[in-house]
């Protein structure tokens, strides 16, 4: 399953799409730290009047908190994105192996996932989902190829259309 992803297109375009997420929120973040940097270069100046100092500690205190809660919402929400994001395209793949062995009258093929779905908003049984390993199989019976192959024309053909 691990090659398949690999060589999805899906994936790598989604993959690109939660990167380009991942950098917008890396943005974000250095200009929270930058405030709070600004707060604490003008909380050094030893001739700050003590009022403004408290207003200024207390916007530093406030600034600080709020950076901490960004970066801890945006962590979770990241992880419950990637895990979406696998999950989705995981769920898809799993879409064209039915295809592939319906067309073309394969009986059986074992990907050990267990009985119990995979919940696609924790991203650790998403992970433990899609590594589940292959239990048995025949090498030349492997369709790993032509299920990636069916995977992406399928993807260049839903492009196609957009």
């Amino acid at each position: 399953m691990a090659e398949v992803f690999k060589q999805s297109l899906l994936f790598q375009q989604r993959t690109e799409e939660f990167q380009a997420e991942v950098l917008h929120g890396e943005q974000e973040l250095v200009l929270r730290r930058a405030t709070v940097a600004g707060l604490e270069e003008s909380l050094s100046d030893k001739n700050l009047p003590e009022k403004q100092r408290q207003l200024l500690e207390a916007e530093l205190t406030q600034a600080q908190a709020d950076l901490n809660a960004f970066l801890a919402a945006k962590r979770a929400e990241l992880k419950r994105k990637e895990a979406a994001l696998y999950h989705a395209v995981y769920e898809q793949i799993v879409a064209e192996i039915h295809a592939f062995i319906a067309e073309r009258g394969i009986q059986l093929v074992i990907h050990r996932r267990g009985h119990e779905p995979i919940d696609p908003n924790d991203p650790q049984a998403v992970l433990r989902g899609i590594n589940n390993p292959i239990v048995a199989y025949l090498p030349q019976v492997d369709i790993t190829q032509p299920v990636l192959q069916m995977h992406n024309a399928r993807y260049r053909q839903r492009m196609a259309r957009q």
